[in-house]
């Protein structure tokens, strides 16, 4: 694992109440997120696949997928749709897993500590407490701090990722350093988020659309623009 940055010594040790998914929970959460991504797909005609998933091998389905499913946190709608009509005739358990999808929390945000079980992150508000998914938790986290773009999900009472880490930043320069610290501790203080309830509520008062700045926005739509050229 990577060497600690300042930023993680004043990070206390949150409890997580869902991590590490076991096969059962696996296939429910990439299969429902599968059928989620391939409707849409259908809705707003992003790439030609006929299904979408952000599981497997294949980095060129796996970058296809990534790019559909940030158009998808970009058009809450969508869930909306898919939870209360069921337009893929999909398994009800899958629709009750989708459904408070509709409060993704969508950010850039900084991690600031990361182990096997959970990882740290902050944005520009709270600190969130996000548990592993197939892998150890901070599997894809390069350096800390570092800067990601991350969908958090409620999934089983808990928060998980949707399956894709975009790297905005892998480390900061070193005199953000003390700032990011000072900011890490004031909200590791302030609470950590770390239950699905939370998160929704937390969502519910900083709408996922608005969260991410034109400026950044744009930087995003070129990165994806190429992920999906190189495919």
């Amino acid at each position: 694992m990577q060497s600690r940055r300042p930023a993680e010594k004043d990070a206390q040790r949150p409890r997580v109440p869902y991590s590490h998914m076991d096969e059962h929970d696996e296939d429910l959460f990439y299969e429902t997120l599968a059928e989620l991504l391939t409707y849409a797909n259908h809705v707003l005609g992003v790439v030609d696949d006929p299904t979408v998933s952000l599981r497997g091998d294949d980095r060129r389905l796996l970058d296809r997928g990534a790019v559909v499913s940030e158009e998808l946190w970009r058009h809450r709608w969508i869930i909306d749709d898919f939870a209360n009509t069921n337009p893929l005739g999909v398994a009800r358990d899958h629709l009750e897993v989708a459904r408070p999808w509709r409060h993704a929390v969508r950010d850039a945000f900084t991690c600031i500590d990361a182990n096997e079980d959970y990882a740290l992150y902050i944005n520009d508000h709270r600190a969130f407490a996000v548990g592993a998914m197939r892998g150890n938790a901070d599997a894809h986290v390069h350096d800390i701090p570092s800067l990601m773009l991350l969908t958090l999900l409620p999934f089983k009472g808990g928060i998980v990722t949707d399956g894709k880490t975009v790297h905005l930043s892998r480390r900061p320069i070193p005199s953000a350093l003390g700032l990011i610290a000072r900011q890490a501790r004031e909200l590791v203080h302030a609470g950590v988020i770390a239950t699905a309830d939370e998160l929704v509520a937390y969502e519910r008062e900083h709408p996922g659309e608005s969260q991410i700045s034109a400026r950044l926005q744009r930087v995003i739509d070129a990165y994806l623009s190429q992920l999906l050229a190189d495919t």
